[in-house]
């Protein structure tokens, strides 16, 4: 698991979130979050393009976090050993 794939996989999530969520029109947000995911598809991400692109993809890693930790708590208590590892390696990504 690479952190392009990761990176996009958390935009995809916070597109999803922000259309159901957000009361007004999300257009902007959602055209930016598919720049994003372009990007990320084809170009190694950098520490530069995530500044550059904060905006995006502080509030998308923040909501995808949340998700994160509710799936490490059930494969805790299911103690599923093999989700826990991808998981964790998934959240230090």
């Amino acid at each position: 698991m690479d952190a392009n794939s990761v990176l996009i996989d958390v935009l995809n999530i916070y597109a999803a979130d922000y259309e159901t969520d957000f009361p007004g029109d999300a257009t902007p947000v959602i055209n930016a979050v598919s720049k994003c995911k372009d990007y990320l598809s084809h170009n190694t991400v950098t520490t530069d393009w995530l500044k550059r692109n904060w905006v995006i993809m502080a509030p998308a890693v923040k909501n995808y976090r949340k998700y994160l930790v509710d799936d490490l708590h059930h494969a805790r208590i299911i103690e599923d050993e093999e989700s826990l590892a991808e998981l964790y390696a998934e959240y230090d990504i």
